[in-house]
């Protein structure tokens, strides 16, 4: 009904790379996303904000893929359009501050990340309600930064914040709210507190069980990890427990 280089063709050929995104599935969403590109490309000006959105999302497939040099670059791209076509405190501008932060902290540098992740967060404070899930995801990442930083105590305080969003407004058994749990439970374990630990991740390691599939790649970190916690303290037969299920799966 549409011709080739129809804008909805292409929002739908970026609908069908999200998908493939999500399923980890890198390749054919490139292909996708960049499908969509050449379309936008032809036929929107060079400056137009959907445009800065295939950027993005072309930007955080090559992060999935840890080619994070490629992945900022996009980024970049579109943050240099954002800046110029949407006001400041937009919420798409927030996302790719997050996304650039969040770029520089796995390729080691904190300090960069942190100021980005905190000028995400403070454009999302503003434009969002306080309880926004994209708030609790912020508050996760600012955590993730101080953690990798060594500043489990800092981290600790930002991933609570996480808590105390991701409890009121998701379901008790959410996938995010198990990676929150398994988040803390590894900072307290850097701080040495096992205790508390292999009490965190043992409320992760409940969720995923219930809603992931048993040979996920995230049910078998929460075994090890367990194992590893109990290895602190000195219960080894409860640490060969957890080690034999990760070794099952």
């Amino acid at each position: 009904m549409l011709t080739k280089e129809h804008r909805d063709v292409a929002a739908s050929y970026c609908d069908i790379g999200l998908v493939c995104t999500t399923q980890g599935d890198y390749v054919k969403a490139l292909e996708w996303y960049y499908k969509a590109l050449n379309i936008h490309e032809e036929v929107l000006p060079k400056e137009h904000r959907d445009i800065a959105s295939v950027y993005n999302n072309i930007g955080s497939v090559y992060f999935g893929q840890d080619d994070n040099t490629t992945a900022l670059e996009w980024h970049k791209r579109a943050l240099n359009i954002q800046e110029k076509v949407l006001p400041v405190e937009h919420p798409n501008i927030a996302i790719t501050y997050n996304n650039i932060g969040t770029n520089y902290n796995k390729q080691g540098e904190y300090a960069k990340a942190l100021g980005w992740l905190h000028k995400a967060l403070n454009v999302m404070e503003k434009v969002l309600p306080k309880e926004h899930l994209n708030v609790a995801f912020m508050y996760n990442n600012i955590g993730f930064a101080y953690s990798n930083q060594g500043d489990y105590a800092a981290a600790l305080e930002w991933y609570h914040k996480t808590q105390h969003i991701l409890e009121k407004v998701l379901p008790k058994e959410h996938p995010y709210i198990a990676k929150l749990y398994y988040n803390i439970g590894n900072a307290c374990c850097e701080q040495g507190d096992y205790d508390s630990a292999l009490e965190w991740h043992h409320k992760a390691l409940d969720i995923r069980e219930k809603v992931l599939p048993k040979d996920h790649p995230d049910t078998i970190k929460s075994y090890n990890d367990i194992a590893t916690a109990y290895d602190k303290i000195g219960e080894y037969e409860k640490s060969q427990e957890y080690r034999l299920k990760a070794d099952e799966k």
